[in-house]
């Protein structure tokens, strides 16, 4: 069992006991985590005047909502180039003001076990079998458990004794073009967490739920069925507001009861719907989790697997009629273990403790948060705090009578899960209603680099679940494999 921690030791030496403002970091003891704090501006550097929130949810335009999750990174390891990108500095201090700014950094140091500095590093400085989109050349997945990511953020991001320094490496903006040309087009979220400090299953039910009814890890065990919590794919089945989960390999809406196992569909179909613009109001797109091509992201898969197959849905969206109506959001699951320079903060939740091992509050480190659509601003920055919660309190407001922001007052129909979901923020914030552009300016044919297998026989040093006999056996009699079309842009 790994240590626990102090509640109010951890809050004093990460900095938010009280923090006031940003400190630049430092690398002496725990300072190389920011502290937490709210920056100004809800929705960008300067402020989006008018926002679709601001009028009724029916005016908004955005009725198609397309969700993406892939896994485990963080957003300085995919993203913290940004500051230090000149041009899109530059251009966003022209559209947004001298206070433009963006929370990312690829320029920092933590101490190793033996208490020596090390510094982050670009991804290609890792490679040592020749791919460096993989680094296969490291044994072992840097922890982000439950209790693996309490201690990172009490000690630092080799502090778990089985880390590596792949905790440490960054991508550059030419090691991921999809998600720079996304970034610079489009708005990222620089302070959205994932949901909770622990592994991919259950923050996967916090973006689907707002609760992992206690799950702190992965289950050992995977079975259909075997969440029995009511999920934004009921809540959006009652009032009538079509919802479909598209799987590529590994449906994981099979391990929910109710509306969102009911409404599972193969990839294939999605390129169908998109193209004859019958996609539906909240579509959540599956990647593949399994083969030597995998396209989930993580690691030690090839980073490229997962840049084609958002490419490839990204373009059959682009081509939709839906398209001018549409909004696509790309998160990552969790931050895998790898370096984010700023600090874990806490959200209102039902399980909420004191005591910091038990507290499901406590959120992990950031994870990159993209939302693509007609209707956000060019380059924009989202300061907002948000985790994962923040999608279906988007859905909620357009469709189900949730007000634009807080908790409400509690008449009416109740239109929350549970006290998570009704403290959350909403995705909607990086909506203007000032003026669209169709015109999505992205490479969607764009050639990417040779995808390489996946590292496998590797111990990744999580809690990997098996498939039940009964999951397996119904996947294999009803669910077939999608084809994986974004394999030809490689």
């Amino acid at each position: 069992m790994e240590e626990n921690i102090d509640r109010r030791k951890f809050l004093r030496n990460v900095g938010l006991a009280g923090a006031a403002g940003l400190m630049a970091p430092s690398i002496s003891g725990l300072g190389h985590l920011e502290p937490f704090t709210r920056w100004a501006g809800a929705a960008s550097n300067k402020d989006v005047e008018p926002s679709w929130l601001d009028k009724p949810p029916a005016e908004c335009p955005v009725d198609t909502v397309v969700a993406m999750v892939l896994e485990n990174r963080s957003f300085d390891h995919m993203l913290g180039w940004l500051s230090t990108d000149e041009k899109y500095m530059e251009e966003g201090k022209l559209r947004y003001g001298k206070q433009f700014k963006i929370a990312a950094s690829n320029n920092e140091e933590y101490r190793n076990q033996k208490g020596q500095l090390v510094s982050t590093f670009p991804i290609t400085a890792a490679d040592t079998d020749g791919n460096p989109d993989r680094i296969c050349g490291y044994t072992t997945n840097p922890g982000h458990g439950w209790y693996t990511g309490r201690l990172t953020a009490k000690k630092g991001f080799l502090a778990p004794p089985k880390n590596e320094l792949n905790a440490l490496a960054y991508y550059r903006a030419e090691d991921v073009s999809v998600y720079a040309e996304l970034a610079r087009r489009f708005s990222v979220s620089d302070h959205h967490f994932c949901s909770l400090m622990g592994e991919t299953m259950p923050n996967r039910q916090y973006f689907m739920s707002a609760t992992s009814n206690g799950a702190k890890d992965n289950p050992p065990v995977t079975s259909p069925g075997m969440w029995t919590q009511p999920t934004i794919f009921d809540q959006l089945t009652a009032a009538n507001i079509p919802c479909r989960s598209y799987y590529t390999d590994l449906p994981i809406s099979l391990f929910y009861a109710g509306a969102a196992a009911e409404n599972t569909v193969s990839m294939n179909r999605y390129y169908e719907d998109a193209a004859q613009g019958t996609l539906p109001a909240y579509s959540v797109l599956e990647p593949s989790f399994e083969g030597p091509n995998k396209a989930n992201a993580e690691w030690p898969g090839d980073i490229n697997s997962a840049q084609a197959m958002i490419q490839s849905v990204l373009d059959a969206l682009m081509r939709s009629p839906q398209w001018e109506r549409s909004l696509f959001v790309l998160i990552h699951d969790d931050w895998g273990g790898f370096y984010d320079h700023v600090a874990p903060t806490n959200f209102p939740d039902q399980r909420s403790s004191k005591n910091i091992n038990e507290d499901f509050g406590y959120s992990g480190f950031r994870t990159p948060a993209l939302v693509i659509s007609p209707w956000v601003k060019r380059g924009q920055v989202s300061h907002q705090v948000q985790d994962h919660v923040a999608v279906m309190r988007f859905l909620q407001w357009r469709f189900l009578g949730a007000p634009a922001q807080g908790p409400g007052r509690g008449r009416g129909s109740k239109w929350w899960l549970n006290k998570r979901n009704r403290y959350a923020s909403n995705l909607g914030a990086v909506l203007t209603a000032t003026s669209v552009d169709p015109d999505p300016e992205f490479d969607r044919q764009r050639k990417l680099p040779p995808i390489s297998p996946t590292c496998f026989g590797l111990p990744l040093n999580i809690n990997e679940p098996t498939h039940s006999p009964a999951f397996s056996d119904l996947i294999n009699r009803s669910y077939p494999p999608a084809k994986q079309p974004w394999l030809k842009l490689a």
